[in-house]
């Protein structure tokens, strides 16, 4: 009887120590917990603007297309800028825009397509660009891969070539302040278009039914653009693009850009050739450059928003008639024959 006693005793004892250690156990947590929120600095100022504010909340983005209305883009992204902060991005799906968390105080904001490929440079507001990246003629087409050199028209020697861009929308806020209180703040981002296309029409070309190839390069064009300004870079850049025949007597192309380039230091506009390269069936080279700054430099074509533009070129080409059985100084394979084209009346 004594032993049993004892036993329940024990057992007792046992488990009065067990539920003692978990009311201290529970009661250090507490005590921890809240040791550790005493000495974390008060990081919300609600009546002073002038103390960084750490508070964050959900804010709506929303993208403005009326300035673009046919814009279809897969994937947008949002660039918060705020002082000399490392700059946060963001990704939406489709071009609507969505929710993010930001904290409150002033922020910048850009905005642009990211469902192309592009590249991105730059760490504050101003200075951001999205550019394309640099290439060279010899990737672009076997008839420049099959020379040791592809020649450039004169002038335009130092000018970098660049992959033709692919469509491209910007739009910026500056200096928005994030108020975050209990009415969800929106950020309304207006976009517009960055990239155009230029439309190439040149008519009466002479002995095309000889062409094997032909192909073409547009120079003094921009290779980026600014979204805080929308401005294009002062970078003059070559875009070559595909040309092609097109019935007995004209040749075809289209070419997309981001603008070309502003006025020089002294006061001039880079020229734009359009450089058109033609491979005959005898192995002969030729390339005419085509001055069409006149042509580009015509702000008629954008007005109401187009961003396609028409160049129609009737002075054509004078393609000679090819060297044909044999007879004559055959051509070098590297060799390009230069012609160049004066369209002004």
């Amino acid at each position: 009887m004594m032993r049993k006693m004892l036993t329940y005793c024990v057992i007792i004892m046992s488990r009065i120590l067990d539920a003692a250690h978990r009311i201290c156990l529970g009661l250090s947590v507490i005590l921890l917990a809240v040791a550790a929120s005493s000495c974390q600095p008060d990081l919300v100022y609600p009546d002073d603007h002038t103390q960084p504010s750490y508070v964050s909340a959900s804010v709506n983005v929303s993208f403005n297309w009326s300035k673009a209305p046919d814009a279809d883009p897969k994937e947008m992204s949002l660039i918060s800028f705020r002082g000399a902060a490392q700059p946060v991005q963001f990704q939406f799906v489709g071009r609507e825009g969505g929710s993010l968390m930001l904290s409150e105080g002033e922020r910048s904001f850009l905005a642009y397509n990211s469902d192309n490929e592009y590249y991105t440079r730059g760490g504050s507001w101003a200075d951001f660009e999205v550019f394309s990246n640099q290439t060279d003629l010899h990737t672009f087409s076997r008839m420049f891969a099959s020379t040791r050199s592809v020649p450039k028209t004169r002038g335009t020697e130092d000018q970098p070539v660049i992959y033709e861009p692919e469509e491209l929308w910007t739009g910026n806020v500056a200096h928005h302040w994030l108020d975050i209180v209990s009415v969800k703040d929106t950020i309304y981002i207006p976009m517009r278009v960055s990239s155009y296309v230029y439309n190439f029409v040149i008519n009466n070309v002479k002995n095309l039914k000889y062409v094997v190839e032909v192909s073409g390069t547009l120079s003094g064009m921009s290779e980026s653009v600014y979204p805080s300004t929308g401005r294009p870079s002062d970078t003059a850049s070559i875009i070559p693009f595909l040309m092609e025949k097109s019935g007995d007597s004209a040749i075809t192309g289209s070419v997309r850009t981001l603008g070309h380039c502003p006025l020089f230091d002294s006061g001039e506009y880079y020229r734009h050739y359009l450089t058109v390269y033609a491979e005959m069936t005898s192995g002969e080279k030729y390339y005419y450059a085509l001055d069409v700054t006149p042509q580009m430099h015509d702000l008629d074509h954008l007005t109401g928003g187009n961003t396609e533009v028409p160049i129609v070129i009737n002075d054509g080409l004078p393609l000679p008639k090819p060297i044909v059985n044999g007879s004559g100084m055959q051509p070098k394979a590297a060799e390009w024959y230069n012609v160049d084209i004066d369209l002004r009346p």
